[in-house]
């Protein structure tokens, strides 16, 4: 979720002053994009081998329902997050108050508070969870599993001071380390024949271990301590009910279609559906990152700056990032099939269909990301409530009737449909505010087509898997 408050005031062509940072050498704005985005990208890149290789070991040692039972843990977990989301880290970053000790020390009381409550929720949300799902084994899963929000409430503000900063490399280490430490916690608790229950330990694992090593994070000596500054807190939760609302519609948009299909497929042919929505939102997880992280505080200082140049600021970008991802999207989507028969055995063969369809999901929800992240930039927050607010009851409706019609396709299908109503809400107000090329969006559509003409190509002359 993006928002703004306090706007980010610098150059469009030149950053020479200090900020919450330091010094800031003069530089080129558009040199320094590239490397938060080349640093985002190499992060993300190497997280997903990781899960990529982790996926292909694992799925040889657990049966799709230890997947499809984590899965449904991952969905309560997220729902608890999104409805309780008051924006703390977003605060902290666009603050003129954000490297003030007190209001970090408020901003972790508030993170320590949150976690332990929502704690508190899932327990008391397991039973009748576990019998709507119709899922016993969710009655020891849940309780546990969950208590990660609890452990996770502990982290430090120096994730948040280090992304204000825009240092990104020290947050990119952690990630990656903690996610190696899971693999092996996970594949030694498998060998050991623990089942869904190492995926729980490695998941315990790796935030404990991520929770304290964010204390010893670089470029702060600060250390939080518990403290409710009365300033501090209105200021936080005044910056966050706009991003309250707004996540808590995120929920149903991003997760409806796991709702649905746990009563609609049973845990073995979710944790199926759970391997092709993987591959199929690789592409709108990074773009996800690169919005918020890179993309969301470029735009935000054009704007403040020189706004004549959002819009050629803002195709600037978009002129690597449509042919890239876009392309690459296409060939995924055409090679869905040969990619799941080639890294999977054939309990997993019905994610191939199932990617396809996802794949035209994320390339809605990808153009709809970019195009808020400008509108967020220019203040204007409201309209990610309004996107969700317009997908959310579409997803329900479209979802059901399109599996009444079409059984589980159909509900894809009625998936990718809500997604892209939504951009029925942004791209108008984007045209309104003067950065929006009706005719420069399409290629973004010509670059998913030709991906796919050369994923179809390139099936012509590869092997069979084996």
């Amino acid at each position: 979720m993006l928002g703004r408050k306090h706007g980010i005031v610098s150059s469009s062509s030149d950053i020479s002053r200090k900020d919450a940072g330091g010094d800031v050498p003069r530089r080129s704005l558009l040199a320094k994009t590239r490397r938060g985005a080349l640093v985002e990208v190499l992060g993300y890149g190497s997280s997903m081998v990781i899960r990529l290789g982790s996926n292909l070991v694992l799925t040889r040692m657990l049966f799709p329902e230890a997947f499809g039972l984590m899965a449904m843990v991952q969905v309560v977990l997220y729902g608890l997050v999104m409805l309780s989301d008051v924006g703390i880290s977003q605060s902290v970053v666009m603050s003129a108050r954000g490297d003030d000790p007190d209001y970090l020390d408020t901003a972790w009381t508030v993170q320590v508070m949150r976690g332990a409550g929502l704690w508190i929720c899932a327990c008391l949300l397991t039973y009748p969870i576990s019998l709507a799902l119709d899922e016993p084994e969710l009655l020891w899963i849940l309780p546990i599993a969950c208590s990660s929000s609890a452990i996770h409430g502990f982290s430090s503000t120096r994730v948040f001071t280090l992304r204000r900063r825009l240092d990104l490399v020290p947050l990119q280490k952690l990630e990656l380390g903690t996610q190696i430490l899971q693999v092996v916690v996970c594949i030694a608790a498998a060998w050991l024949g623990l089942g869904v229950g190492a995926l729980v330990v490695a998941h315990l694992v790796s935030t404990l271990v991520n929770t304290a090593a964010s204390h010893l994070l670089p470029h702060t000596d600060h250390r939080n301590r518990f403290r409710l500054e009365r300033t501090a807190r209105a200021e936080m939760f005044a910056f966050g009910r706009w991003i309250f609302l707004s996540s808590a519609l995120t929920f149903l948009v991003v997760r409806s279609d796991q709702i649905l299909l746990s009563r609609w497929l049973g845990s073995a042919l979710l944790g199926v559906y759970n391997v092709g929505q993987a591959l199929a939102e690789v592409f709108d997880t990074l773009t996800n990152r690169l919005a918020s992280g890179v993309f969301y505080p470029t735009l935000a200082r054009v704007h403040n700056e020189r706004p004549n140049d959002l819009r050629r600021a803002y195709y600037d970008i978009r002129r690597w990032f449509d042919a890239l991802l876009f392309t690459a999207l296409g060939g995924f989507a055409a090679m869905s099939q040969w990619i799941v028969d080639l890294l999977y055995d054939d309990r997993y063969a019905e994610a191939g269909a199932m990617m396809r369809i996802l794949a035209f999901r994320t390339a809605a929800a990808m153009l709809a990301t970019v195009c808020e992240a400008c509108l967020v930039a220019q203040g204007a927050s409201v309209y990610s409530f309004r996107y969700n607010a317009v997908v959310a009851p579409i997803t329900l409706v479209a979802m059901p009737l399109g599996g009444l019609l079409g059984g589980t396709t159909g509900l894809l299908w009625g998936a990718v449909i809500a997604r892209t109503s939504g951009l029925l809400v942004l791209w108008p107000a984007a045209w309104k505010r003067g950065f929006l090329r009706p005719e420069r969006e399409m290629l973004a559509v010509v670059y998913l087509g030709f991906g796919y003409a050369l994923g179809w190509l390139a099936l012509a002359v590869l092997p069979e898997p084996p």
